[in-house]
């Protein structure tokens, strides 16, 4: 390679990064803040169509629909979002008296098993298979709460989240309802 074609390489390999780093920051910072205007804009796209439909070029039918195609989703998931934490919480609820009730039993049933076949062999033997089985336990335990903590974690995560997406929610709507009845203004 000559110092030309190194120089050309380096440019390149230069040029590339920086558009990886400018992709990067638009996808980190700005893409997050235009998406919900970009989605009004389809949604808004889509009834002006259905609207065309319909003959007449109202913009009170296009708020209607408008209304009507929010609140049906609205409608949607906030009931999918109540069916979803009913579920989970019955799950979190669950786990410590699964725990309790059918695990925990079933390793102490299986272990008493164990010791009955050990016993006729050496005593050491069920020493050790005795400190196994506890420890077993005691993991398994832990391993139960570390999924409740994770799971509560989550909802907590999900739960502070809530406020930024009502707001990107908020602007979506209400930039439909402005690209909706300015959408020939914004068309010609």
């Amino acid at each position: 390679m000559n110092v030309k074609q190194k120089q050309d390489f380096l440019i390149n390999v230069a040029f590339g990064a920086f558009v990886l780093f400018v992709l990067y920051l638009f996808f980190k910072y700005v893409f997050p803040i235009t998406i919900p205007f970009l989605l009004g804009y389809c949604v808004a796209f889509m009834i002006v169509k259905i609207s065309k439909k319909f003959g007449e070029n109202f913009k009170i039918l296009r708020i209607l629909l408008t209304i009507i195609f929010y609140g049906t989703i609205g409608l949607l998931i906030g009931l999918g979002v109540l069916k979803g934490y009913s579920a989970l919480y019955n799950l979190v609820s669950k786990l410590p008296d699964l725990y309790e009730n059918e695990i925990s039993p079933l390793i102490k049933d299986l272990y008493d098993k164990i010791i009955k076949i050990v016993e006729q062999l050496d005593p050491d033997i069920k020493n050790t298979i005795q400190i196994l089985v506890e420890n077993l336990l005691s993991a398994l335990q832990d391993v139960f709460g570390a999924v409740s903590e994770a799971i509560i974690g989550f909802v907590l995560k999900v739960a502070k989240s809530v406020p930024s997406l009502f707001l990107s929610t908020l602007a979506m709507i209400i930039s439909t309802f402005f690209f909706v009845v300015d959408y020939e203004k914004m068309v010609d």
